[in-house]
């Protein structure tokens, strides 16, 4: 989203003035709104649910969420999202009248990430209170849920929910099956295992993780028992445990908590692909693929282990008591 303070006002106020939003849960997300901070009608904002964010965790609502389903909104990055948040509730505030914002309905979420984020005037003051608030072990916590109004994911980004091993047969049944491109010419079909193992490999690579580790290797640590020292040793360690286990529900536990400490944007980003043959652009591909993703999740809402849908499943059920 652009620093220019009017854009972000102007934003903002848009939210509030959708009529859309009346009786509804109102949710803020990541997403970059650029090209739509130009266009000052209501049509535009209606474009945002077409953005990243908004379009997967839209996917996600489960099945049975069928009548005044959630509104989502991309706000640009964390910072922004929390930012956004925060404003809209103090412009209720001052002009309820020029607003059909229920502000008990008003909840953001925002990736988990490296960076530290510390959060003003909120019951929590950073993003890793939240998240170990949040979660108990790899499952959201529901007796903690109520808590919260601003929410992170269980994974570093919201791409490690478009890897996990569970998705194996999402893939399998996609029409176009997913490849894996591991160079500018060679696409294989993917390999969800060697894809863990290189992402566990080249940990000791993201500069950013290696800067962070002290604070985001607790994420994990209180349920996977490991070598902490530096990610090289818990990478080393990790495959030698994925390597020798036999039990499927164990080894899909050990890739959900890599998934919490590695970032996956890349590896969906740069080598996920469609076949050789298929006829239209990478992103149109992607985009289908994230729908099929979302459908997996919006039938599994009842799964803890699923952080956003059974997050959404929970304000349902919150907003029918």
């Amino acid at each position: 989203m652009s620093s220019d303070p009017d854009s972000f006002l102007h934003h903002c106020q848009s939210i509030l003035k959708r009529r859309a939003v009346f009786g509804k849960i109102v949710i803020l997300c990541e997403g970059n709104i650029q090209n739509y901070e130009s266009g000052r009608s209501p049509q535009n904002y209606k474009k945002q649910v077409r953005m990243a964010d908004a379009n997967f965790y839209n996917a996600c609502v489960p099945k049975s969420w069928t009548q005044h389903r959630p509104e989502f909104f991309t706000c640009g990055g964390r910072g922004n999202v929390l930012k956004t948040y925060f404003e809209l509730l103090k412009l209720h505030e001052d002009n309820p009248q020029n607003s059909y914002l229920n502000p008990d309905n008003l909840f953001a979420i925002v990736d988990c990430d490296f960076t530290p984020q510390e959060i003003f005037d909120y019951i929590y003051s950073t993003i890793d209170e939240i998240f170990h608030s949040l979660y108990d072990g790899l499952k959201v916590n529901p007796h903690n849920f109520k808590k919260h109004c601003i929410f992170v994911t269980g994974f570093v980004h919201k791409e490690g929910y478009f890897l996990i091993p569970e998705l194996k047969e999402v893939f399998d049944d996609f029409p176009e099956r997913p490849h894996y491109r591991s160079s500018s010419v060679v696409r294989n079909l993917l390999d969800l295992q060697g894809l863990y193992l290189r992402m566990a490999t080249e940990l000791d690579q993201d500069a950013d993780l290696m800067n962070h580790w002290d604070h985001v290797h607790p994420r994990i640590s209180s349920h996977f028992p490991c070598d902490y020292t530096n990610p090289k040793q818990f990478s080393l360690q990790w495959k030698k445990i994925v390597q020798e286990c036999q039990d499927i529900q164990t080894k899909s536990d050990l890739i959900h908590t890599l998934l919490a400490i590695r970032k996956a944007k890349q590896y969906w980003e740069n080598y996920i692909v469609p076949p050789p043959d298929y006829p239209l652009d990478i992103q149109t591909y992607r985009d289908s693929l994230i729908l099929a993703i979302g459908r997996f999740y919006s039938e599994n809402s009842d799964n803890p282990r699923y952080h956003i849908p059974f997050l959404l499943r929970s304000l349902q059920e919150l907003r029918s008591q």
